[in-house]
């Protein structure tokens, strides 16, 4: 074909090894037999072989391009650039500045109209250097040309506001720049500091409102605006160093200041607005300045985030110059969220996915009324590494984008916008050189048209914006329909094919000339060749072991409680863990001495924690019962721990006091900070309350309580399992070491952790916390967890000795978790399916 974007593209080589079954590619069941490779990492399996199935996919390349010249084409794929369709290498002039301007139709880069076809990447979401190479490439082959990227102050300033920035690894966001202009990505720097994102705390510090308890975060509180001004100011100013903004000929053309902004509830909202907008136009004042989905500055462009913006556009945005003096910018062309415990069919909140076809059609509803920018939000979620998820929030991030959590394809979504983004590319300079935005045209019914009358559809249900000789044309309907659009394009034409508009569809036609009736694009049409992939599931190692497992170790350690605090009460898990910004853990105590409190028999505990959180008893030392909530929500919620005691005849002659410990777990601080029913005060996290047997044991009547960070670890080797009983007990920590070979590594597809046989814990490769795995089920008739597999960075994997640590809170059995490479191979027939929560398009 003349544009090969316009085709689908061949999976990448098939592996020969041993292959899992279907069963557990889907349901994710334990595999009927032994899958793993023979020991030493399986490399046997890496020599490539094909049947006559399938094809070999184009090669790609996970070659270190830091030092590569930016745009040479020499180690990275460069976007294709068209008219109207801008590559930044068509603009890169190693120094030149690119000269940013907008009205109300679109971008203008260097006096040149533009449209932009984007997706968010999360550096931190992701290993680092080598994840996002292979991921920008990937955008690239898709027909992008634009990258949105969030900073996230709470990784980069995590403990103090006198702490250094932290650029490093997957943190270094001038390096993920860089890597953009390499490739001819434009960028979008989105700076917050509040940036939401399902990250916790909304990316905001928790030290802050240490610092701060009084603060009111995203005011005109001047301590709020000094801190918002130091970070944003240094993150500025780096770019700078880097030498990254559009003035200085980098690839940094838009920028964001805030988020998401409701100022409704404030007296001095307007003044907050407007500082933001001076301050962003202050560190850089020669590129457009954002502030998206909310109150919006006049030095900036109001921006859409959702999933439809039609009435968005009709309104002219939010501040009425969308369409007028300014361009329409869809900052978030949102794909949908995943909380821990539950299922795309019932989300007690957000959404799960959307299906390739309505992204596409939203997409195109947003560029038929003008549109001229459109970045998925995700269009590469990546992992919730370390303590970074918010409260709920699966570790997988947004498992339904157009990449995988692991980073693979997500078919036939991948292929289908490709299709899309190519005839998006092809008519781009059409679509914006009359410099106005069209109104809908009526759609004549091909069927009922005649020499004499023609009959016109209701405009209610269907019509077209046309641009010179290029035309959107919507069917609402939900029924297909034969179209003609004789006479509604430019020209004198006097033929027309009729057209075929699939049900509730937006279809992307040439409406002028000798090709007048083609349909360059359908979104309701998935094409068949998008569909004809399988996931090919590959058991590198079916054991990781031999594991070395220690057990928590409550007292026999003398350091245990050296660092805890005494007081009548735990301690607010926030101030607890000041010192270790990271901790997801705590643990407190409470002699009971009252006589008569702690019955012979049947005991409750009640606890009264922050929503998000779980709580594991032991009493003298012995595991007793657990309880969480999962929400994602803030707030205050009881947990019942309900347990059996025998041990009280001691108590009552004077002899050993019964010891009750609590050990706490946060998923995680809520995201929202002043808006949907957030306030904007600091926020808490812990336990606040407990009564045992419905008496309140907080306060200063009765005895003291031990608070202290983290956990104490005993000594390796320390919990015997056998075969009869292979489980570890609760809170116990699993080693085992791996090699894995370095051509696996680099293979296409992705490798990953099958962690189905844990409970629910962390786990961290060669230091590197991985982030929260849990088997909780999704709550509906499939049994299915909610994630199951875990992606594993090629970042911070290594050839020999991979270091595995798993913290299981739970209890479970490592000797079940196994090492998988996943990836995608062509098929002579549909597989895959248009389908939100295809299981068989990414191993979750």
């Amino acid at each position: 074909p003349a544009d090969p974007l316009l085709w689908g593209r061949p999976g990448p080589p098939a592996f020969a090894g041993r292959e899992l079954p279907n069963t557990d590619n889907v349901a994710g069941g334990a595999a009927a037999e032994d899958q793993s490779a023979p020991p030493g990492g399986g490399a046997w399996w890496l020599e490539a072989t094909r049947s006559s199935a399938e094809e070999e996919a184009p090669p790609t390349t996970d070659a270190d391009s830091s030092d590569s010249p930016w745009c040479s084409g020499a180690t990275t794929p460069v976007v294709a650039s068209r008219a109207g369709f801008p590559s930044y290498c068509d603009l890169y002039g190693a120094g030149t500045a690119i000269r940013v301007t907008y009205d109300g139709r679109s971008l203008l880069f260097n006096e040149s109209r533009a449209l932009l076809m984007s997706g968010s990447l999360h550096g931190a979401r992701s290993g680092g250097p080598r994840s996002w190479r292979r991921a920008l490439d990937t955008a690239v082959e898709q027909g992008l040309n634009a990258m949105e990227i969030y900073v996230f102050w709470n990784a980069h300033q995590a403990s103090n506001a006198s702490a250094a920035y932290d650029w490093s690894g997957n943190l270094d966001v001038t390096g993920l720049i860089a890597e953009c202009a390499k490739r001819g990505l434009f960028v979008t720097l989105r700076l917050g500091p509040y940036v939401c994102a399902e990250w916790t705390y909304g990316g905001i510090p928790a030290w802050l409102g240490l610092e701060y308890p009084d603060i009111e975060y995203r005011t005109t509180d001047p301590r709020w605006l000094a801190a918002m001004a130091d970070f944003v100011g240094a993150v500025a100013a780096r770019v700078r160093a880097a030498g990254l903004w559009a003035s200085q000929g980098g690839p940094v053309v838009l920028a964001q200041i805030e988020n998401e902004l409701d100022v409704d509830d404030l007296d001095d909202g307007a003044a907050y607005v407007a500082w933001c907008g001076e301050l962003a136009v202050g560190l850089e004042p020669d590129v457009p300045w954002l502030m998206c989905n909310g109150a919006a500055s006049n030095l900036t462009i109001n921006t859409y985030n959702g999933q439809d913006g039609a009435d968005f556009l009709a309104q002219h945005g939010q501040n009425g110059r969308v369409l007028v003096d300014q361009p329409a910018i869809w900052t978030e062309n949102e794909g949908g969220y995943q909380l821990w415990g539950e299922s795309a069919d019932a989300p007690s909140d957000y959404f799960w996915g959307t299906s390739a076809a309505a992204l596409a059609r939203a997409t195109l509803r947003w560029i038929a009324r003008g549109g001229s920018v459109v970045n998925y939000y995700m269009w590469a979620g990546g992992s919730n590494l370390g303590a970074s998820a918010a409260a709920g929030i699966t570790q997988g991030y947004a498992f339904d984008a157009p990449l995988c959590s692991n980073m693979i394809p997500h078919q036939p979504k991948f292929d289908h916008l490709r299709s899309m983004h190519a005839a998006l590319r092809r008519v781009a300079r059409a679509l914006l050189a009359s410099g106005t935005v069209a109104a809908p045209s009526k759609v004549r019914d091909a069927t009922t048209t005649t020499t004499n009358a023609s009959i016109f559809f209701d405009e209610a249900t269907v019509r077209a914006f046309v641009y010179d000789d290029v035309a959107v044309v919507e069917n609402d309907g939900a029924d297909a329909l034969t179209a003609s659009l004789l006479g509604v394009g430019g020209g004198t034409t006097t033929t027309c094919r009729d057209v075929r508009l699939a049900p509730t569809s937006a279809a992307l036609v040439i409406a002028g000339g000798d090709e007048c009736g083609t349909v360059l694009f359908d979104s309701a049409v998935v094409a068949p060749e998008a569909t004809m992939y399988r996931r090919r599931d590959v058991v590198v190692r079916g054991d990781l072991g031999p594991w070395s497992d220690a057990a928590l170790d409550l007292d026999g350690a003398a350091a245990a409680w050296d660092d805890a605090v005494v007081a009548d009460g735990p301690v607010e898990f926030t101030a607890l863990t000041a010192k270790r910004p990271s901790e997801q853990y705590a643990r407190f105590r409470r002699d009971v001495s009252e006589r008569g409190l702690l019955r012979d028999g049947a005991n409750e505990l009640v606890v009264q924690v922050e929503k998000s959180s779980g709580v594991l008893l032991f009493v003298d030392g012995a595991f007793r019962a657990h309880a969480h909530e999962q929400s994602h929500d803030q707030g205050a919620v009881n947990l019942s721990l309900g347990f059996e005691y025998a041990q009280v005849p001691s108590v009552m002659r004077g002899g050993v006091v019964p010891t009750l410990d609590l050990v706490y777990e946060s998923f995680g601080y809520h995201n929202l900070m002043g808006r949907w029913g957030a306030g904007r005060a600091a926020k808490t996290k812990g336990i606040y309350a407990a009564w045992l047997n419905g008496v309140s044991i907080v306060g200063s009547s009765g005895a003291p309580w031990l608070s202290a960070p983290g956990l104490p670890r005993g000594a390796d080797g320390a919990v015997p399992r056998t075969p009869q009983h292979p489980a570890t007990p609760p809170c116990t920590w699993s080693v085992a070491e791996f090699d894995v070979a370095p051509a696996l590594v680099d293979a296409p597809g992705a490798l990953v952790l099958d962690l189905g046989s844990l409970g629910r814990g962390h786990a961290t490769l060669n230091g590197h916390d991985l982030g929260r795995f849990w088997n909780i089920t999704r709550g509906d008739a499939s049994a299915r967890p909610t994630q199951r597999y875990y992606h594993l960075p090629p970042d911070f994997l290594v050839a020999k000795k991979n270091r595995l640590e798993v913290f299981d809170a739970l209890g479970g059995d490592p000797d079940g978790v196994r090492l998988l490479h996943t990836a995608l191979v062509a098929s002579p027939t549909p597989v895959l399916e248009d389908a939100v929560d295809s299981p068989a398009s990414c191993l979750e």
